[in-house]
């Protein structure tokens, strides 16, 4: 295949060499730097870039995330995988409360990997709703989006449905919501403007550090999509979901908390700090694996829990999501 597709080409490419793989992405970064002013024009025309301010006072905020391994164990008459999930209550920059666990999905078959999702997503709002519950009042970051993609379609799907009713319970809430989108490939902007490439990229090259941009509303516009680059660490945007009773001047402020917050990661400290909690819980596991082969030898089944596929000898991942 050549090599001199353009940026909005729709196609995915395949490449015969390694040399003609980076002869290809040279010519596409190249043409991506000549794209940047042009791009920040037409930007501008399309959405309004701001200063993002200081918070005038510390504000306490909880953060929220689960993570499960991107593989369960796969066993020949059993499918295994784990929720852990976290919390931690920030007040002044210092994390005062921490809050961990974990819960088990099992399966007699496939275990659908969009399954343990929406079930790791109904555990962060349960979280949230018992925060919120206890009488907290302040800003609730998740590890992921607010309001999820299927929650936005106009037929949502059977799985997703309560995760969607605690959703929008939680938008009529006195308290503000704040989604870290670490994986976002939307094309909002790069459809308005003709090009394929993804608005975060769009948003990286075109911001300067300390500078934002509300994209869109959504949810009855109680929700705002915003792009931010932080201060320091990583050079690339940060797309946020801002959802509550929120005006411009707020927003403001919480992308000004949210970048001074910035780890080398270009992410808030306490969003990589609650990743890792809710991490450590999946290591459980490893045990499981262990414990459940014990179990089986015991009652003499133990080719019940062979890998299912023989050429796994650890079935267990290493990689989380």
């Amino acid at each position: 295949m050549t090599s001199d597709e353009s940026l909005n080409s729709e196609h995915i490419l395949v490449f015969e060499s390694i040399n003609e793989f980076f002869g290809s992405m040279a010519e596409v970064f190249g043409r991506a730097k000549q794209l940047r002013s042009r791009l920040r024009d037409e930007i501008i025309e399309l959405v309004t870039i701001g200063k993002y301010r200081e918070p005038s006072n510390s504000t306490k905020l909880v953060a929220i995330d689960t993570a499960f391994p991107i593989h369960p164990l796969e066993f020949v008459g059993l499918v295994v995988s784990v929720i852990g999930y976290a919390g931690i209550l920030v007040d002044n920059d210092v994390v005062v409360e921490k809050y961990t666990g974990y819960k088990i999905v099992a399966g007699f078959g496939k275990l659908d990997q969009e399954i343990v999702a929406t079930y790791a997503r109904e555990i962060e709002r349960h979280i949230a709703k018992k925060v919120i519950s206890s009488g907290f009042s302040g800003i609730i970051v998740f590890d992921g989006e607010v309001v999820p993609i299927a929650c936005r379609r106009s037929q949502i799907a059977e799985t997703w449905a309560n995760v969607c009713k605690l959703t929008k319970q939680l938008l009529f809430n006195k308290n503000i919501f704040v989604g870290i989108v670490k994986r976002s490939f939307s094309f909002t902007l790069s459809k308005k403007l003709g090009l394929r490439m993804p608005d975060k990229a769009i948003m990286s090259l075109v911001l300067r550090r300390g500078e934002y941009a509300i994209v869109e509303e959504f949810a009855s516009s109680r929700c705002y999509v915003v792009y931010y680059k932080p201060l320091r660490g990583l050079q690339q945007a940060v797309k946020v979901e801002i959802c509550g009773d929120v005006d411009l001047n707020r927003i403001s402020e919480i992308i000004g908390l949210l970048a001074s917050s910035a780890a080398h990661t270009g992410l808030p400290w306490y969003i990589d700090f609650v990743d890792g909690l809710a991490k450590r819980e999946t290591q459980l596991l490893d045990l499981i694996s262990s414990r459940l082969l014990k179990t089986a030898i015991v009652a003499e089944t133990e080719q019940l829990v062979e890998p299912t596929n023989p050429q796994k000898r650890s079935p267990a991942s290493v990689s989380l999501l």
